[in-house]
């Protein structure tokens, strides 16, 4: 499942419609809304408009903090910073194919821990 994240939840409601329709499931959430909502049953966060935040980093940090997933910026611009915040940075002209192939991706670049 992917939690998409934007200060304006009917945008965010309106990209996880466009993962409904694939088959994926997403759940859209206020920033507010997603630091109670995020667990470890999400396979990605997506952050649209990343610039509308107060304090991104931090708000990154948070969201880290409670479930180690990828986290990705989704904006018009590639900002240096959002490529160092974030996990990966996906433009928002792109298709939602490819926003699930960024996902796919960088799920398969997450370091795996072998037990003994």
């Amino acid at each position: 499942m992917i939690l998409i994240i934007n200060k304006s939840k009917k945008d965010a409601r309106s990209l996880a419609e466009i993962f409904h329709i694939m088959g994926v499931l997403a759940y859209a959430a206020t920033p507010a809304e997603a630091l109670s909502e995020i667990s470890l049953q999400y396979s990605a966060v997506i952050v649209m408009n990343p610039a509308l935040l107060p304090a991104k980093e931090e708000y990154a940090a948070r969201l880290r903090s409670y479930a180690h997933v990828p986290i990705f910026a989704y904006c018009d611009t590639e900002e240096i910073e959002n490529k160092i915040i974030f996990d990966g940075v996906i433009k928002s002209s792109a298709y939602a194919t490819s926003i699930l192939s960024v996902i796919s991706e960088s799920r398969l670049n997450i370091p795996k821990f072998e037990s003994a």
